[in-house]
């Protein structure tokens, strides 16, 4: 579990993780660097990240509530209360919430959702028990209104990033709390027209201090803004999650003309790149490891969150098996402990328990009839 108390980073710039066993931390935390937030994020040392950690007496945890809401609400219950941050983003959609995820990652917290027009009671109690020391809102009030923002007011103080569009909010985002230049070498970039690669992307950046900028992979180029955007958030390193058909080609020339360094992860479909990411930037042993549907969203969106700050990785899956990339590389990490977003609609339990997805096999021919 990860343990952070966002007022002495700006002393001692160290990030704590360590495991509670019956409420007390276990001697022989681990230590690693950790990036200082800006001095408008920090809190006092009164808040703190502590995540209960999974259990290794199970085959699997399974995180899953009875709608989308509730579900992001179980993957926050394993944070315990007076955390520096949560964000919240709108359930109905995708793109604000991917953006957040590695955001609420880097500064302590939670990902929440919340329907458009009003707050779930399921996610105002969760924010309740969480007491965090700040809300931050994912998006403008045309996905999260202002009765919504006016609901959050009263729980803690609350801000609200947000932009003209999907891309421009992702880009506050990623300003807002990756502002300083060298802050983080990397920057992640994924396609905003569909979830998969993006929320692959997000616990590995959420694990790395790293933003992911959504931007529209369809395009040839990116505006001169963007790229100005790219350089102001100290993006030397250039993380391209997705083939061709997300983030295209011109793109990746245009950003190696300007001199950035580029890499692609991508796989044959959206299973094998988001192994393609786990396997780079989470490739020492981990503790944990998420499994997700691959076909379809909301379950999935709260995993980035907290995948990032336990250094899980976050692997897509089918609802009945699991694709063969998928499986060699969960089963080369040797033994960890397995977390499952979503029911059973969602993901089977079968999956967790390494049923592969079967290649169908070439069909016998037909027997010829004798000859007469």
């Amino acid at each position: 579990m990860r343990s952070r108390t966002l007022g002495a980073l700006a002393a001692t710039a160290v990030l704590v993780v360590s495991v509670l066993s019956g409420g007390s931390a276990v001697a022989g935390a681990t230590v690693r660097p950790a990036a200082i937030p800006p001095a408008s994020l920090q809190t006092d040392g009164a808040y703190e990240t502590v995540i209960e950690p999974f259990s290794w007496n199970v085959s699997y945890t399974r995180l899953a509530g009875a709608d989308r809401y509730a579900t992001a609400v179980a993957a926050s219950q394993r944070f315990a209360p007076r955390v520096p941050a949560v964000f919240v983003a709108v359930g109905t959609d995708f793109p604000d919430a991917l953006s957040a995820a590695a955001a609420a990652a880097e500064l302590g917290g939670p990902l929440l959702l919340t329907a458009p027009a009003h707050l779930p009671a399921v996610v105002a109690a969760e924010l309740r028990r969480l007491a965090p020391a700040r809300i931050y809102i994912a998006g403008g009030t045309g996905t999260v209104s202002a009765q919504v923002e006016k609901t959050l007011s009263s729980i803690a103080p609350t801000t609200r990033f947000s932009g003209a569009n999907r891309y421009e909010t992702s880009l506050a985002i990623a300003k807002a709390v990756f502002p300083d230049p060298g802050y983080s070498q990397e920057v992640f970039l994924t396609t905003g027209r569909n979830f998969p690669d993006a929320l692959s992307a997000s616990a590995a950046a959420g694990s790395n201090s790293t933003p992911v900028l959504l931007i529209d992979g369809s395009a040839t180029r990116l505006s001169a803004g963007t790229v100005n955007a790219l350089r102001d958030l100290g993006g030397h390193y250039l993380r391209i999650v997705g083939g061709t058909g997300a983030v295209s080609l011109g793109i990746e020339r245009q950003l190696r003309a300007e001199r950035f360094h580029v890499t692609r992860f991508a796989g044959a479909n959206r299973y094998a790149t988001a192994v393609a990411v786990n396997d780079f930037f989470l490739a020492s042993t981990p503790d944990t490891v998420f499994f997700a549907t691959g076909a379809n969203f909301p379950d999935a969106l709260a995993s980035g969150a907290l995948a990032g700050q336990i250094r899980g990785p976050v692997y897509l899956t089918g609802r009945m098996c699991m694709p063969a990339a998928v499986r060699q590389s969960v089963l080369a990490r040797g033994h960890v402990k397995r977390v499952v977003m979503g029911g059973e609609a969602v993901v089977d339990g079968v999956v967790v328990n390494d049923l592969s997805c079967r290649t169908p096999s070439t069909p016998t021919p037909a027997p010829r009839p004798p000859r007469p």
